[in-house]
């Protein structure tokens, strides 16, 4: 599932899409512990971030918010991923969830971007 909205203001536009790569069908627990996007998903994560690209005369910032992290999201059936799509977009930023507390505490990661590249590093409570 994908969607998104728009948050403008005279200067700028924000644009927030959401995404939930949850398998929609199958054997679900205990695999719902990663993500399964589809090609049809990260082509509709595609679309969703480059609605502005050619269209806006004002900056747009990306942000996505994800129910999976990267480190918990597996590659489609094409063999490209949300990290692929992502810094296509040059997202600013994207929250992510469901590393529960059951599975440790410390599970935490920050994730940074530069030179269209990834890195995580853990971090302390």
């Amino acid at each position: 599932m994908c969607t998104s909205t728009t948050i403008q203001n005279a200067v700028r536009k924000l644009l927030v899409v959401g995404v939930d790569s949850t398998m929609s069908v199958g054997l679900r627990d205990p695999t719902n512990l990663f993500g399964h996007p589809t090609d049809q998903l990260l082509t509709e994560i595609d679309s969703e971030l480059s609605q502005w690209k050619s269209e806006s005369s004002k900056p747009v910032t990306n942000i996505s918010f994800v129910h999976f992290p990267l480190s918990f999201s597996a590659a489609a059936d094409s063999g490209k991923t949300l990290k692929d799509i992502f810094l296509k977009h040059f997202l600013s930023a994207y929250p992510c969830g469901h590393l529960h507390t059951s599975f440790g505490k410390n599970l935490k990661r920050h994730h940074h971007s530069s030179d269209n590249s990834l890195t995580s590093q853990k971090f302390s409570s």
